[in-house]
């Protein structure tokens, strides 16, 4: 069992020296050893996503216990017994099995001189760590650096934080978040397809056509999967886009889409969707652009593997003006470059670089952006505006201060737009959504609708 435990020791490495995202390399390893059975890579990023949640609580753990503080120690000293505290506080394996797994790793590593100091934190942790965390309090107690934990409470409140805390700690849900693609299959065919390959769904209680989809496996060898019968996108995401649904299903002889920001695709791919449904007859366009070029090939499989052969992947960098986009477009969709705070609870590590100074240059960038892209909308066309963060400076904020420099737009509410369980939240009918994380099962997330006047 070495070598998943080799592996999530240089994942988190990576991730805690060098800003990784532990999904990536995740993703890259799997990818490299596809001889890995279905458990060991389970228990791989388990236990990646386990320490990177629990990472500040744990390091504190650890300099509770050690003479060595946890920055003073060698990396992948440091790391072993991460991971090893881990094992032994938060996974049920037993102790000395964690013990004598993460001794070993150590000499293998060539540190065979501080194996038994591994050992002997090991032990003291095996005995002292639990009550140990339960005397954590703060940020600390949350695995939160000190600076965003106060920026949460200060913007939520004490209660509502604690709800964000708990989300942030939580275990993925099992199961893959995927959209039906209507225009390709019907719920009950869909059905029909995934029971034949045993995979199994579960409908979501917010957004029509969102799913858990269980047993998941590769979606490579997927049948409906390849066929476009479904695309991977998270019910936060696929909500900002239904947001404007009632776009698509007015009568129009042309209709023309800018993705301003549309790696990895989920949105570009839900608005071609609604077009190819609700207006098969129509002059279609959709431009789904990116900063990067590498990103482009995933784009255009996407688009081939769900025929939409009017969705046109191409390199653009958002916040650099083109005469030739002016005016151009019925819907602008900026989901834009954010701190990605809403999505802690998938991405534990954001936590640990997430900054206040980050937030302000995205914030400058969105700006940069959303007055970029204003001029592209067609008088009485709609700028979609979304991020995956809770920062009010990234989201209302941001909406406000360009309404101040844009008069020529203004909110327009989308409240019919949702589902019923959405009726009592209060932005909606006023043109924009804060979705905190773990309140409907999701991620955080906030949108905003504003319509150029005629």
């Amino acid at each position: 069992m070495n070598k998943p435990r080799e592996a999530a020791i240089s994942i988190v490495h990576e991730v805690l020296s060098d800003n990784a995202f532990s999904s990536e390399l995740l993703s890259l390893y799997f990818r490299e050893t596809p001889e890995l059975t279905e458990l060991d890579r389970r228990f791989t990023e388990h236990l990646v996503k386990t320490v990177l949640r629990h990472s500040i609580s744990l390091q504190e753990v650890l300099r509770s216990v050690s003479s060595v503080r946890p920055e003073k120690m060698k990396p992948r000293i440091r790391e072993i017994l991460l991971l090893g505290s881990c094992e032994l506080l938060l996974m049920e394996t037993p102790a000395y099995a964690a013990i004598h797994e993460y001794v070993s790793l150590t000499k293998k590593s060539g540190l065979q001189g501080l194996s038994g100091f591994v050992n002997a934190i090991l032990r003291k942790i095996n005995t002292e760590g639990r009550m140990l965390l339960q005397k954590q309090e703060g940020a600390v107690r949350v695995s939160m650096p000190e600076e965003l934990y106060t920026d949460i409470r200060n913007w939520y409140g004490p209660d509502a934080s604690e709800e964000i805390f708990s989300w942030f700690q939580k275990e993925e849900p099992e199961g893959l978040s995927i959209r039906r693609n209507r225009s390709r299959v019907t719920q009950e065919v869909l059905l029909q397809l995934l029971q034949a390959e045993d995979r199994s769904l579960e409908a979501s209680p917010y957004e029509e056509d969102c799913y858990l989809l269980f047993h998941a496996g590769n979606l490579s060898e997927s049948s409906a999967f390849q066929q476009g019968c479904y695309t991977v996108q998270d019910l936060s995401s696929a909500l900002s886009t239904s947001i404007v649904r009632d776009l698509f299903q007015t009568p129009a002889e042309s209709f023309h889409v800018l993705d301003a920001c549309a790696s990895p695709g989920g949105k570009s791919l839900h608005a071609a969707d609604l077009m190819a449904y609700a207006m098969p007859d129509a002059e279609k366009e959709l431009l789904s652009c990116d900063v990067s070029e590498k990103k482009m090939p995933r784009l255009q499989e996407n688009a081939a593997r769900c025929g939409f052969h009017f969705m046109h992947p191409m390199v653009q960098d958002a916040s650099v003006y083109r005469a030739d986009f002016q005016k151009r477009f019925d819907l602008v969709i900026l989901d834009v470059p954010c701190s990605g705070i809403g999505v802690i609870g998938k991405r534990p590590e954001i936590r640990l670089h997430a900054s206040r100074k980050e937030r302000q240059s995205l914030s400058e960038l969105q700006a940069r952006i959303l007055d970029v892209n204003a001029a592209y909308v067609k008088p009485g066309g709609t700028l979609l505006y979304s991020t995956c963060t809770i920062a009010p400076e990234e989201n209302l904020l941001q909406i406000e201060a360009f309404l101040t420099r844009h008069q020529e737009y203004t909110l327009t509410g989308f409240k019919e737009n949702l589902n019923d369980a959405f009726r009592d939240a209060p932005g909606p009918a006023l043109g924009y959504f804060q979705i905190l994380p773990g309140v409907y099962g999701s991620d955080g997330f906030f949108m905003a609708r504003m319509t150029r006047k005629e």
